[in-house]
């Protein structure tokens, strides 16, 4: 007998891979059949979507299908005989995914009530591309005039990208950006992750949805605010089907490599926009754009691999106290999120855990799991395991008081609502049963003849106790 054991912290990060596809897939779903021909005449967007957005079983049905005939198709049923049979529901759910997602192709059967599937020809032709190439010689490349190296882009990319979590931390700091950060601050304010304070003159401020954003993996970030930017781009008029094959195109280059910026007007403010997000280094003198690792790491978590200069900077003490040996100002900032600096050194700074400090931090939106999974991913290698712990290698007395404290702030919950007392009692059993039918009723209490009802409710309530009272003196 083997027994499989699966770590809990591999659970929640592939939780947090499921989420961040399907709202890749939710996007994709949400557009018309026209759109996403159009995204899948790229062979880097063939692939991206194949890697992407497709489960495993969607997955094997693609390459089954890949080097057949474009005139052979295969019913549904045929399909479930590739699979165990277990694996029904999840064929049917895969099929019609792939429908849907105008990767297969319906045909009629031979018989009136079947339905054949095939590879839609583009998808097919593109994905092959993708894998093989053309089978075309390139052209010889001219020499650019300013060639760039991986590390100088990987290192000016990711100040760009934390300059973008910097500038949400300090909205109301002028010296964090230039002015041509506008864009970046209007997507920013779209999305949800800022907001204007009208009472203190149109002043920025960051939401609850932004708090949590600050604390999620670096890939999951930057899907975020890519799929929120298309969003954009949509609302404003343009299509964004140019924009996903170029996001697609960097996140299947070469490090190092060099991608073309494209001649048309919304290529260039695209590819401006994804320069000031660290997706890109552009260089307007050759027209071209050198991909980071940070545009790698859309379809390859390993570019992410040792690119974090503060990874392994915190100690953190049973005691509640953590010791941050960094410069960076970006991490000592996400510390003070959920914990009380106490003191700061020009190479570390000393913060607390408190009470009072992590229920600031739930109030604004951020979870106990963010938390303990900012401080996993930065422990220093020297930390003592905790063999028990999913949070290893937090101190478990540290990881559970973090967890009881979130699990304090659920003790209540609120409601609004109307009190209604000293009912007459010949109408009171009606009129508490009318509001549990309507369920309206929050709170009862028969002996003091009193109940709380939701405030939208209170009208009807009114109207209902208007219409007793008629009929108890017409029966009178």
């Amino acid at each position: 007998v083997f027994c499989v054991c699966v770590c809990p912290f591999v659970l929640i990060v592939f939780a947090m891979e499921v989420q961040r596809r399907s709202k890749l897939v939710r996007f994709l779903l949400s557009k018309d059949q026209k759109y996403l021909l159009s995204t899948f005449a790229s062979p880097s967007a063939c692939l991206g979507v194949f890697q992407l957005c497709l489960s495993f079983v969607a997955k094997h049905i693609v390459l089954r299908c890949l080097y057949l005939p474009d005139e052979h198709t295969d019913s549904i049923n045929d399909m479930k005989l590739w699979f165990n049979s277990s694996a029904e529901a999840r064929v049917e759910g895969a099929v019609e995914l792939l429908s849907s997602l105008c990767i297969l192709e319906s045909v009629q059967g031979d018989n009136v009530n079947e339905v054949n599937y095939k590879l839609r020809k583009s998808f097919k032709r593109h994905l092959i591309q993708s894998y093989k190439g053309t089978g075309v010689a390139p052209e010889e490349e001219k020499p650019l005039a300013n060639p760039l190296s991986f590390g100088e882009v990987q290192s000016t990319c990711e100040s760009a990208w934390e300059s973008v979590l910097y500038y949400m931390l300090c909205p109301y700091n002028d010296s964090v950006t230039d002015g041509s950060f506008d864009a970046v601050e209007a997507n920013l304010k779209k999305s949800g992750l800022l907001d204007v304070r009208e009472d203190f003159d149109n002043a920025l401020y960051m939401t609850p949805l932004g708090f949590q954003f600050l604390l999620q993996h670096r890939r999951t970030q930057i899907w975020f605010y890519i799929l929120s930017f298309l969003h954009e781009v949509e609302l404003l008029g343009e299509r964004s089907e140019t924009i996903l094959q170029l996001i697609f195109t960097l996140a299947l280059a070469k490090p190092g490599a060099c991608v073309s910026m494209g001649g048309t007007k919304l290529q260039k403010k695209v590819s401006k926009h994804l320069s000031k997000i660290g997706l890109c280094v552009r260089v307007k003198s050759d027209k071209v754009l050198y991909p980071s690792h940070l545009a790698l790491a859309l379809l390859n978590e390993d570019a992410l691999a040792g690119d974090d200069k503060d990874k392994g900077c915190l100690i953190i003490e049973t005691n509640f106290r953590v010791y941050a040996y960094t410069q960076s100002e970006l991490v000592t900032n996400l510390l003070q999120l959920f914990s009380k600096l106490m003191y700061r050194l020009p190479t570390m700074g000393v913060a607390m855990i408190t009470r009072e400090s992590v229920r600031s931090a739930l109030s604004q939106g951020i979870t106990s799991r963010q938390i303990l999974h900012f401080l996993k991913v930065h422990c220093s290698d020297r930390m003592v395991p905790q063999p028990n712990s999913v949070y290893s290698p937090i101190p478990t007395t540290v990881s559970d008081q973090i967890i009881l404290w979130e699990q304090e702030t659920d003790r209540f919950k609120k409601k609004n609502g109307v009190l209604y007392r000293n009912i007459d009692p010949k109408y009171y059993h009606d009129l508490v049963a009318f509001a549990i039918k309507e369920k309206m009723c929050i709170w009862k209490d028969e002996e003091r003849h009193a109940f709380i009802a939701t405030t939208d409710g209170t009208a009807l309530i009114k109207k209902h106790y208007a219409v007793l009272k008629q009929s108890k003196i017409s029966s009178s």
